[in-house]
């Protein structure tokens, strides 16, 4: 298990093997059976966007859609839980002052936190 990873637990309780006749008395007692499954949802991308000081939304791109977004916080930023594929990242700061910036086929990996170059932000 990898640390930031989103992960789901599934539990299933299997009631066939649960119900256990107990002896020759004609009786049935409950031994719970659980079964667990950990999976990973998706993988993350991290990183930074400098100045730290300009607050930058980050979106991952993929084709057409846009599959999540976040904001960076003092420089830096995570997204959590996408689909394994590439990712065009597109930077858009909030002051204007500065260019948006593209990184393209950032890879996200099941169960893996990529972690990608900070991107420099360049005035107007």
């Amino acid at each position: 298990m990898v640390g930031g990873i989103i992960n789901k637990l599934t539990l299933d309780f299997d009631v066939a093997k649960s119900i256990v006749k107990a002896g020759n008395s004609g009786k049935y007692i409950l031994k719970p059976v659980i079964r667990t499954v950990l999976e990973a949802v998706g993988g993350n991308i991290r990183g930074g966007v400098l100045p730290d000081s300009v607050q930058t939304a980050v979106l991952a791109i993929q084709g057409p859609d846009t599959i999540a977004s976040t904001y960076s916080l003092g420089g830096g930023y995570l997204i959590r839980g996408i689909p394994a594929g590439a990712y065009d990242l597109h930077f858009l700061p909030t002051d204007t002052n500065f260019l948006p910036a593209v990184k393209n086929a950032v890879p996200v990996t099941l169960g893996q936190v990529t972690t990608v170059d900070t991107v420099r932000l360049q005035l107007r």
